[in-house]
């Protein structure tokens, strides 16, 4: 039969078990959690070098465009070339609403000035030396909306039937030759994007 000493020894090793299993299970808690934390820390940290990488390739990407001198020509080029789209949009209703009035002649005038501007900067735009044949062919093209702008408010203004239908042939033929102007950037834009993915 065990004595009261003995008694009393089991049960204090008893109680040290339950507490070191509490101790070993809330270790293993704490631990579990620093491993998470960590782990969401290491990823996080990851995210942002992956991140701040993909903001310096695409500063980078953005800075050799913006040197490059076809690139520019080229975005300048699609500039105008909506805004030439505008302007006939604008033209052509200006001239479908009523006619033979004061403020018709006026509105007409107003489109004139904006296209005749657009002209002027078309002109002073210097292209790269190997952009010159997308140049020329655009030029082509400004110089018969030139035509049609210089000589129109006299053929409205004379009701000159034949030279009122020479400037809007002219025009149509600009528009053409404008697509076809078009035509060559996206061409050049293709050829461009193929050398880099060949590169």
């Amino acid at each position: 039969m065990k004595t009261l000493k003995e008694k009393n020894n089991n049960q204090k090793w008893y109680k040290e078990w339950w507490i070191w299993l509490l101790v070993f299970i809330a270790t293993l808690n704490i631990t579990f959690i620093v491993f998470q934390v960590n782990s969401h820390s290491i990823l996080h940290k990851q995210n942002s070098i992956q991140q701040t990488e993909e903001m310096k390739n695409k500063e980078e990407m953005l800075n050799s465009l913006l040197n490059n001198p076809d690139f520019l020509y080229v975005s300048e080029l699609e500039h105008q070339t909506d805004q030439w789209a505008t302007l006939f949009s604008n033209f052509y209703h200006v001239l479908q609403s009523s006619q033979n009035t004061n403020s018709w002649r006026e509105n007409i005038l107003v489109e004139l000035v904006s296209m005749k501007l657009l002209v002027i900067e078309s002109n002073s735009i210097t292209p790269p030396e190997d952009m010159i044949n997308i140049h020329n062919q655009y030029i082509k093209a400004i110089s018969h909306f030139d035509y049609m702008i210089e000589n129109i408010p006299q053929a409205l203004e004379n009701s000159d039937k034949e030279l009122t239908e020479k400037c809007m042939n002219e025009l149509t033929i600009g528009a053409k030759e404008l697509q076809k102007t078009k035509d060559l950037i996206s061409s050049f834009s293709e050829e461009n994007e193929q050398i880099s993915i060949d590169d």
